[in-house]
This record gives structure tokens, C-alpha cells and sequence, in this order.
């Protein structure tokens, strides 16, 4: 018995949920190579995914005409996911800037594998020092929408949000109505 115990006590169990935390961890050195700053819009380069804060977002869609915001899942599976060429065909289609934002880091190379002709986003979890996706989303989703309070993220999370300068203007389940 004391033998069992001992083994045991010496095994750790390590494992991790994803949708709990950002992901960031589980990347290769490779795959963290194409994470970057957001520091100037004009100079970003598609392959690469920039980590950008609600505050800098805010104030980069008030430069801008038309926008339209998604914060996705790279995991995504159903109806409502399209690859990434649709996304940009959009783009080019309907003269809106497009920002595509992940949710997370999970299934990071099923977004990139697709070669997006536009750069990505993804939330910077370090800026508001949380690693929880719930509280760095609704922490995102404040600055950017300019609210004191967001108390769910969800009806944000999957949305296309269209925004006018930086005033939100609708939010819709599907961006090709």
C-alpha cells in the first residue's frame, strides 16, 4: 500500500482544457514566431497574426470608413465557418477592412494552413494580464466597444460586428447576408 502510494504521489497529472485559457503554451517555436505586436497597421503583413489590444482596435476603426470585427474560433466547425479565402474575397468585394480576431490559440495551424491573404489578430492576453478566455474577451470586448461593463462576451464571440468609424452599427450571426 505504501508503494502504491508513493508511485502515485510522484506521478503529475498535466493536462490542459482547451477554451479555458489562450493556447498560447501549446505553440511551437514556429508557430509563436508569427505572433506580433500590433504597432503600426500600414506596415502589418499577411501569414502573420498581431496581438492587439480593444483600446488600439478602437482607435484603428475610427481611421477607417467600414469595418466588420469577428473574434473566431480557429477550431471552428459547422455551417457558419468559412475558409479563409472567403473572408478575403469579402474584403475585396464590399471595400470594408476586415479584422479577423482569434478566440484563442487552439487549432492555430487550421487557420494558418490556409495561407490568409490579410493579416489575423488575436487578443493581447498579456495587456490585461488574464489568461482565462472569458475575462480577457469581456476585457477586449470593453475597450472596443466602449462600455464600462460587458458582462457576457457571448453575444460578441462568432459575430461579425460592423462598425461605422469606431461606432458600432449591427451585429449579425453571418457576415454573406
Amino acid at each position: 500500500m505504501l508503494s502504491t502510494c508513493a508511485m502515485m504521489s510522484s506521478c503529475v497529472i498535466n493536462f490542459q482544457v482547451n477554451g479555458i485559457h489562450d493556447g498560447y503554451p501549446t505553440l511551437t517555436e514556429n508557430q509563436k514566431s508569427l505572433i506580433l505586436q500590433t504597432e503600426d497597421f500600414s506596415k502589418m503583413e499577411a501569414g502573420n497574426v498581431y496581438e492587439i489590444t480593444g483600446k488600439d482596435l478602437r482607435r484603428e476603426l475610427g481611421n477607417r470608413d467600414q469595418s466588420v470585427v469577428n473574434i473566431f474560433v480557429n477550431t471552428c466547425a459547422g455551417d457558419r465557418c468559412y475558409p479563409m479565402q472567403s473572408y478575403f474575397n469579402y474584403q475585396e468585394n464590399n471595400q470594408t477592412d476586415l479584422f479577423l480576431i482569434m478566440c484563442d490559440y487552439f487549432g492555430f495551424d487550421k487557420t494558418m494552413d490556409q495561407e490568409p491573404e490579410f493579416p489575423l489578430f488575436a487578443i493581447n492576453t498579456q495587456y490585461y494580464a488574464q489568461n482565462k478566455q472569458k475575462k480577457y474577451r469581456r476585457l477586449f470586448l470593453q475597450e472596443l466597444l466602449g462600455l464600462e461593463k460587458v458582462k457576457e462576451v457571448e453575444p460578441y464571440v462568432n459575430k461579425f460586428l460592423f462598425f461605422q468609424g469606431d461606432s458600432l452599427v449591427a451585429v449579425k450571426d453571418e457576415i454573406f447576408e
